[in-house]
């Protein structure tokens, strides 16, 4: 009997040993203070340490529960064309039925009272059919289009915050839900994640006030006056000699007990790393600047840094490519790059100009042969705004952000 029992306080024993070895990680990773797993994002390290952790939900660790919902309603009057008297008076009356009736369908609404007053919806949605129900038909895809595209923006924009596992998902075709967990700064990220997208179409800085920009975050980096490195700085289009170098190395920081072992690394291209760390990490993609996505962390430090933010002129803003690319490098290896775009702050033109977008494929002749091709209408106001845009600058690249 006491064999029995020394074996079964063996194996509690050596449970217990395991569950607390097991727990090492969560416990190290609940105690390192903000700065701390910012550091480690920097080095690439913070993933890695998560995936070994015990995750809490919202119960245990608090964080926000968020539901949104498309307004459908003002996408109906968004897209709506030849907003006359008579259309506005309709569609408040289609609005006040729909506060009356919120367990109903807008749509269903919509097309009742249109049918029962007679009303043509094809005077004021052009391009979607002549029949009411073909109109209404259109503008039931649009809203779901809306919210796969706004549960995109909302993925991408969580991915600031560096939440785990985060729960982003849709709920019927409407709504979509968000679970942020363990969120120390919940105003901010509903503020970030209900604000409205705009689209935007920016001008592309020129070169010269790229390499300029480059060279005073260079400067910045190495800790020298930025007037001495002015107009040095380009990414050539060469064969970078890549190595690899330790983030304390590149940002003079130092590791402390926290660390994980193991060196965290950027890559960089040693010929210049000395003179010019900040180009460095960056590299040529024709005719744009691109990161290595193990350089990624180490880039976004950077143009966080106040100092940086300071050298920098006001009119410009640096944005990165959506996703990364594969390219193939000159030892003939796949690699994935980020982009890199120095552009104007202030827009040359916004979204709400622009009256239609369809996407299609390029025809069998040409460049742009089996590409895919957005064509853009706009009002007369837009259309007027575009023509002196581009007519000023001829040759010159505009983001559509």
């Amino acid at each position: 009997m006491q064999k029995k029992f020394m074996l079964n306080y063996v194996i509690i024993g050596v449970l217990l040993v395991w569950a607390a070895w097991q727990l090492i990680p969560t416990f190290r990773y609940e105690m390192m203070s903000e700065e701390r797993k910012e550091e480690l994002r920097m080095q690439g390290d913070l993933e890695r340490i998560q995936e070994r952790i015990i995750r809490r939900g919202l119960d245990l660790q608090g964080g926000i529960h968020l539901v949104l919902e498309v307004n459908v309603s003002q996408l109906t009057q968004n897209i709506a064309q030849n907003k006359s008297q008579s259309y506005y008076q309709f569609m408040n009356q289609v609005e006040e039925q729909f506060t009356a009736q919120m367990d109903r369908d807008y749509f269903d609404i919509l097309e009742e009272m249109a049918k029962a007053q007679n009303f043509r919806l094809a005077r004021h949605f052009p391009g979607r059919g002549d029949e009411n129900s073909q109109i209404i038909a259109s503008l039931r895809k649009e809203a779901a289009d809306a919210v796969i595209r706004s549960e995109e923006i909302i993925r991408n924009r969580v991915d600031q915050f560096g939440v785990s596992e985060p729960t982003i998902q849709r709920q019927g075709d409407r709504r979509i839900i968000v679970e942020l967990a363990g969120i120390t700064d919940p105003e901010r990220a509903t503020n970030l994640i209900q604000s409205t997208a705009q689209l935007e179409f920016v001008l592309l800085k020129d070169p010269e006030v790229v390499q300029d920009a480059i060279s005073r975050i260079d400067a910045v980096v190495k800790k020298v006056d930025p007037e001495t490195l002015k107009d040095t700085t380009t990414v050539e289009d060469r064969v970078s000699q890549d190595k690899e170098v330790t983030i304390e190395e590149l940002f003079g920081l130092t590791k402390n007990q926290e660390d994980t072992g193991g060196d965290s690394t950027a890559l960089v291209d040693e010929t210049i790393f000395e003179e010019r760390p900040f180009s460095a990490l960056l590299r040529n993609l024709g005719n744009d600047i691109g990161v290595p996505a193990e350089n990624y962390y180490a880039v976004n430090q950077v143009l966080k840094n106040p100092e940086v933010q300071r050298v920098l002129p006001a009119d410009i803003r640096i944005l990165w490519s959506n996703t990364t690319e594969t390219f193939t490098t000159q030892d003939g290896s796949q690699k994935e790059f980020y982009r890199l775009y120095f552009v104007n702050r202030d827009a040359g033109l916004t979204g709400e100009v622009i009256t239609d977008a369809q996407a299609t494929l390029g025809g069998m002749d040409g460049s742009n042969m089996g590409q895919p091709i957005v064509n853009v209408s706009m009002n007369s106001e837009g259309a007027k705004i575009w023509s002196r845009m581009t007519g000023a600058n001829v040759g010159k690249r505009i983001a559509i952000v």
